[in-house]
């Protein structure tokens, strides 16, 4: 198996700590929990504590799909370069769709970053798509 295969799997297992960390913290005082709720997360629908649940449950689905990344390249056609180029995209759109969400919470401007992570997803799953379209025509 490819080093950076390995490398992406560790990356998105180790990376994926930050969901139940995240739903840790909040369990603490979702649903009148045992401490107080922070300043603008009182109200359920409010635009804070929405961006909070977003980065959160980012923090299981992007490495979840770095995973499913990473087992499906072995099923493609792509050469090492071009696996590299896709894990680095994977891991790259994991940060940015995660991290930035959370520090907007006391930098909103930092919200915007996130569209790094998405064109790096749509990178990486561009990669994936045209390694296993060469897959396909080669049989």
């Amino acid at each position: 198996m490819n080093f950076e295969i390995n490398l992406l799997y560790l990356f998105a297992w180790s990376y994926m700590i930050i969901g139940p960390v995240s739903g840790i913290y909040m369990s603490r005082w979702a649903y009148k929990g045992a401490t107080k709720v922070p300043d603008g997360f009182d109200e359920y629908t409010s635009e804070r504590r929405r961006i909070y649940r977003v980065a959160h449950i980012n923090g299981f689905v992007f490495p979840y799909m770095c995973i499913m990344w990473g087992l499906t390249v072995q099923q493609s056609q792509l050469s090492d370069s071009m696996i590299t180029v896709g894990a680095i995209l994977m891991a790259t759109s994991t940060v940015f769709m995660t991290l930035p969400l959370f520090l907007s919470l006391k930098w909103p401007k930092l919200r915007n970053v996130s569209a790094l992570g998405a064109v790096s997803l749509v990178g990486g799953i561009g990669v994936i798509s045209w390694g296993l379209l060469q897959s396909i025509l080669m049989h």
